[in-house]
């Protein structure tokens, strides 16, 4: 079976199989988008940690990663519809990971700066 030319919708018997690759690529790329997020978060949060309750501290950092997560397999499900139409953008899966990621670490960014705003009495 070869490889299906650009616009070309995908046949029934390959798509399970562009569908699981495109999952599989998706996986590597999820070690990178978690490691930037934990960096980030630790460099919010370390300073913090002895300024505010650690239970409902950590229990949100859970939720968060949970979330952030979640919100990550839409990279994947996105590129698996576009392929899905037939359409084929060379560079989708990076420029996807690239804006998902940038959002994220903006969502990071929300999150704490209120805390810190709070913990620190910046105005």
């Amino acid at each position: 079976m070869g490889a299906s030319a650009p616009n070309t919708p995908v046949s029934h018997g390959t798509a399970a199989w562009s569908v699981r690759e495109i999952f599989r690529k998706w996986e590597v790329l999820r070690l990178v988008y978690n490691g930037v997020l934990i960096v980030e978060s630790l460099a919010f949060a370390i300073p913090l940690l002895w300024r505010v309750p650690i239970g409902p501290f950590i229990l949100n950092a859970v939720l968060a990663a949970l979330a952030a997560n979640v919100c990550f397999l839409l990279g994947p499900a996105v590129e698996s519809y576009v392929r899905w139409l037939g359409w084929h953008f060379r560079g989708l899966r990076h420029v996807l990971f690239a804006a998902g990621l940038l959002f994220s670490m903006y969502v990071v960014l929300l999150v704490f700066a209120p805390i810190i705003w709070a913990v620190y009495g910046l105005d």
